[in-house]
């Protein structure tokens, strides 16, 4: 009886083997057909969840790509999710990881999304620019949620990672740095500057420095489009700034001699500022004629040195960005083409 019953099992397991393959081949004709239905359900019977032998890990991969195709979304992510954890080369590991995080975005599952994300930057041997876009992708998918803590950590990973691995991913590192000094301009602005003076311009000047330098950072590593952003964005706070000086109220208790000593003191404060300021949108718009390259924010910094600085940057519509006199920037307009 034992000898009939290890016939059985053998029976068995070959008519189970055969049947697989059987299924694998005519998922494999379906699939070549346009039939994803009924590829899909031939591949589910061969398929074998954590089985490491090739037909199963074949009849998954299919299976990944044709729910992709047919925009299923999920239960594609969750097939690359799982080739993923039997994969032991690390740039493969966190490629297929990378890959299951964007489906689970497009399904609409945000959670599992990050979660495959910060999985594929935690593969160490894994290239260093896959893990920082893994990363910035993360804080991407937080932002979307409305998670503001959590993005900014994300991007601080980021740009940590970056800076570990010898400026890896300098264009996305970038961006990372332009959206973390973002949410602290937010912060920076509404704070007004009022008695005790010394006390609130202090903080306030500590905020916008805090900005100023990841917007510094950001405009030396990441792309054209990235600095340009970051310059204007350091040239408003300072003009913000410089507005906050000039409208901060004088104390109620002086004399009408001592306000206007008062005010040609906060003119006097206010006026280095406005200079830096006017360098920053200059820095922008020198930036962005060096690199060829023509955004909205080069305009708001082009229209803001045109306001501040009239004499030196008045428009000439006869020139044509970028053609015009370094480093004056006198007749810069709008780039005609692309």
């Amino acid at each position: 009886s034992v000898a009939r019953g290890l016939g059985y099992f053998s029976g068995a397991t070959r008519y189970r083997r055969r049947h697989r393959v059987s299924g694998g081949r005519a998922g494999a004709a379906y699939a070549e057909s346009g039939k994803n239905a009924e590829a899909i359900e031939a591949f589910l019977s061969v398929e074998t969840p954590g089985a490491a032998s090739p037909l199963a890990l074949d009849a998954t991969r299919r299976l990944a790509a044709l729910y992709e195709r047919d925009g299923r979304y999920l239960p594609a992510a969750e097939r690359l999710e799982r080739l993923s954890g039997l994969e032991d080369e690390g740039g493969r590991k966190a490629d297929l990881l990378f890959r299951s995080a964007v489906l689970f975005s497009r399904g609409k599952d945000e959670e599992r999304s990050r979660r495959a994300y910060v999985a594929a930057s935690a593969v160490p041997d894994a290239p260093a620019p896959l893990r920082v876009l893994s990363l910035f992708r993360a804080g991407e998918s937080s932002r979307s949620e409305g998670k503001e803590g959590e993005a900014d950590a994300h991007y601080e990973a980021a740009v940590k990672l970056h800076r570990e691995k010898g400026g890896a991913a300098p264009e996305i590192a970038g961006r990372a740095l332009l959206l973390l000094a973002e949410a602290r301009f937010r912060e920076y602005l509404p704070m007004r500057i009022g008695p005790p003076l010394e006390r609130t311009y202090g903080e306030k000047q500590r905020a916008l420095e805090r900005c100023a330098e990841l917007y510094a950072e950001a405009a030396r590593v990441g792309a054209a489009e990235t600095a340009a952003a970051a310059l204007h964005r350091i040239g408003e706070g300072l003009e913000e700034f410089r507005s906050a000086i000039l409208g901060s109220p004088a104390p109620p208790d002086l004399t009408p001699a001592e306000k206007e000593e008062y005010l040609f003191l906060l003119e006097e404060r206010a006026a280095p500022i406005e200079e830096r300021a006017v360098d920053s949108y200059r820095n922008s718009v020198r930036q962005a004629v060096a690199a060829d390259h023509f955004d909205p924010f080069v305009a708001k910094s082009r229209d803001r040195l045109r306001a501040l600085r009239p004499a030196l940057f008045g428009k000439r519509a006869e020139f044509a960005f970028p053609v015009l006199p370094v480093p004056d920037f006198v007749g810069i307009t709008e780039r005609r083409g692309p």
